[in-house]
């Protein structure tokens, strides 16, 4: 895989579980260019919200957009240094994904708590259409995999929070906290 990774050459893999969620019941599962979608978390508050408002925005960089009118984080933020836009970050612009056709309608829509969804994500990476009904083999097959994982799956191992983990406390970024050179008397608590 790491060869893929450092020669920008097709992956090894097919196979992507995305999420297998014994508490909720959630599961997404990803070979080649199929991905099924079942169950549902949050009391559906994972479902489709429309488009993002930023479709006709194209500014030179996002940041300065988003802080056009002025704020007093990017004032403090440049006053001390830590101001992270030095360039313009075209990179969101190249990362966005471009959704081709219209939303599907709320009969047309799919819901994952229901039946499995299951969409071409190459063809339809805003995942519009739901291909469940016309191929139900590909469906069962996909939902035997997961299955197959859930056999060997370890039990969630939830602990509690450790807040020297806390952003506030590594520059807010996410490290591994535990290791010698991240370790800090943080006195963060959530």
């Amino acid at each position: 895989m790491w060869d893929a990774l450092i020669q920008n050459s097709k992956s090894p893999r097919h196979i992507l579980l995305h999420i297998l969620d014994p508490i909720f019941g959630m599961s997404a599962l990803r070979i080649g260019d199929l991905k099924l979608i079942n169950g549902t978390i949050y009391d559906k508050l994972d479902g489709r919200y429309g488009p993002t408002g930023f479709e006709d925005v194209h500014p030179e960089s996002m940041d300065e957009w988003i802080f056009r009118d002025g704020s007093v984080v990017e004032t403090i933020l440049k006053r001390t240094g830590l101001w992270l836009p030095k360039s313009p970050d075209t990179w969101r612009l190249n990362a966005a994904i471009n959704c081709n056709g219209n939303l599907p309608t709320e009969s047309e829509e799919c819901d994952p708590s229901k039946a499995p969804c299951l969409f071409n994500i190459t063809n339809d990476a805003c995942e519009y259409y739901n291909l469940a009904t016309e191929y139900p083999e590909v469906v069962k097959m996909m939902m035997e995999v997961i299955y197959s994982y859930q056999t060997v799956a370890e039990p969630p191992q939830t602990k509690t929070i450790d807040p020297r983990s806390h952003p506030l406390c590594h520059g807010f970024g996410y490290v591994e906290w535990l290791e010698p050179e991240y370790i800090t008397n943080c006195s963060y608590r959530s």
